[in-house]
């Protein structure tokens, strides 16, 4: 107890010690193993708060950029044509599991599904889980199709790639050629939706 009072007292006096050579109170710097615990929890405290800022600048960044790709009221006019003029069909498995729709490889896709005029945009309503979204984009001659899925937000969930002689192919979807795609289609589709009258 003396021990531990006597280095609070000296350590209190070296808070208040005043430092003539600069005229300002002298402040007090731990030093030893305590002093380096110290700046290590504030380093790590530093380290953490930019990690804080930089993840929720980057969701922010993400949201600005998804937010205006189709806005809410372009998707429910987009829904009412599905309502309305929609027609079924049905993507084979393993479509789903790789669109991250399904876990069962066997599971097949059924959706009900609208097209841009030109038939190079497809937009689909998963009828396994109503909230999720599948968009089909065909490229020109041979060039096959995308298939990108997606829901409400319209942040791309997954990519697959639909070539006319080969199997499937998952894509990143961080690349920016399959981000590039996914937007294009989504303008193909918003175009059209806004020139078409309201159902």
């Amino acid at each position: 107890m003396a021990t531990a009072d006597g280095n609070r007292n000296t350590k209190s006096s070296q808070l208040l010690q005043f430092d003539v050579y600069r005229g300002s109170r002298a402040q007090w710097q731990p030093s030893g193993e305590w002093g380096t615990k110290i700046a290590t929890r504030s380093r790590v405290r530093r380290l953490l708060a930019a990690v804080v800022v930089t993840i929720l600048v980057s969701d922010g960044f993400a949201s600005a950029q998804t937010a205006t790709l189709i806005s809410s009221a372009e998707l429910q006019k987009i829904l009412r044509y599905v309502d309305t003029i929609g027609s079924k069909k049905n993507f084979p498995g393993p479509t789903a599991q790789s669109l991250g729709l399904s876990k069962d490889p066997g599971q097949a896709l059924p959706v009900t599904v609208i097209m841009t005029d030109d038939h190079r945009v497809y937009f689909c309503r998963s009828d396994l889980n109503q909230n999720d979204y599948i968009i089909l984009a065909r490229m020109p001659g041979n060039g096959g199709s995308y298939m990108f899925s997606t829901n409400a937000n319209f942040a791309l969930g997954h990519a697959l790639y639909l070539p006319v002689n080969d199997f499937p192919r998952v894509e990143n979807i961080n690349s920016s050629q399959t981000q590039d795609l996914y937007k294009r289609a989504l303008t193909e589709l918003t175009a059209d939706i806004n020139k078409s009258r309201a159902h």
